[in-house]
């Protein structure tokens, strides 16, 4: 690994690296959400998805993006406090972005047979009631 540039907030908004599989994934789970809204505004425009929930969706995804491939990333093998940043980031910043877009109930929304009868047999499944219980 190169040597890196001491720690500035410049760098840290300017110094990425590429995780193509970071990278891949979100813009692979952000298509197919935006694809989801998209089609749920076309099936029920009376109702269509909440423009808001698809904000925090992909803010949620922007923040898993920015704290693995950005500054933060990039310094999270040098400074032990930028480290425990993308843990709390991680762990308390992107989850719960990513639960207020509601990804599921908008899969039911946009889904038809067989996948939406499928994600509900797999949603009232005896280990997803275990998961949840608790």
């Amino acid at each position: 690994m190169d040597a890196l540039p001491p720690f500035t907030w410049s760098e840290a908004l300017g110094n990425w690296q590429f995780a193509p599989v970071v990278t891949a994934g979100t813009v692979l789970v952000a298509g197919l959400y935006v694809w989801g809204m998209v089609r749920v505004r076309r099936r029920h425009p009376a109702r269509p998805w909440p423009l808001w929930r698809g904000l925090a969706f992909l803010l949620g995804l922007l923040v898993i993006v920015f704290v693995t491939e950005g500054g933060v990333g990039t310094y999270d093998d040098t400074l032990f406090w930028d480290h425990m940043i993308q843990h709390l980031a991680l762990l308390m910043i992107a989850p719960p972005l990513l639960v207020t877009g509601q990804p599921i109930t908008l899969l039911l929304h946009a889904s038809r047979n067989p996948l939406h009868t499928w994600v509900k047999r797999v949603l009232r499944s005896g280990p997803v009631h275990a998961i949840t219980a608790a």
